[in-house]
């Protein structure tokens, strides 16, 4: 549990370019996403809500954009470290049974613990995509 802890709390050279990895891929899939969703919303004619018509000036877009995106890399960093702080507890079946490899469902419940329950806890964030959702 020792070298958990002190992988934890480094920020080694590594550390460093993991921290930008995880910057460059946020802000790639954030843009991804946001075509996919834009042409998806196009595709269907939704209609806009009455409490979103206020057209957004290009600058207001801008701006709203870069602060979902630097808050979608905040989030990928707290989402590192918290897979980190659960990391320091041990597997239990690895302890029971040493036939057992560790940390195979890590992904799935990494990615429903921590991108569903805590995204939906955020409502400042869902209101700004929904902003995005209604002036693009």
């Amino acid at each position: 549990m020792g070298e958990r802890v002190a992988k934890l709390i480094s920020l080694d050279f590594v550390r460093l370019l993991k921290l930008l990895e995880i910057f460059q891929y946020s802000t790639i899939f954030f843009l991804i996403t946001f075509a996919v969703s834009y042409l998806i919303r196009k595709s269907k004619n939704q209609e806009q809500t009455a409490a979103h018509t206020k057209k957004m000036t290009l600058f207001e877009k801008i701006k709203l954009i870069a602060i979902i995106n630097l808050e979608i890399f905040g989030i990928c960093v707290l989402f590192f470290y918290i897979r980190k702080l659960g990391l320091i507890i041990p597997s239990i079946p690895s302890m029971m049974s040493k036939n057992f490899k560790p940390y195979t469902t890590l992904d799935y419940t990494t990615h429903i613990a921590l991108v569903v329950v805590f995204v939906e806890l955020m409502p400042h964030f869902i209101e700004r995509i929904e902003l995005i959702n209604h002036n693009f």
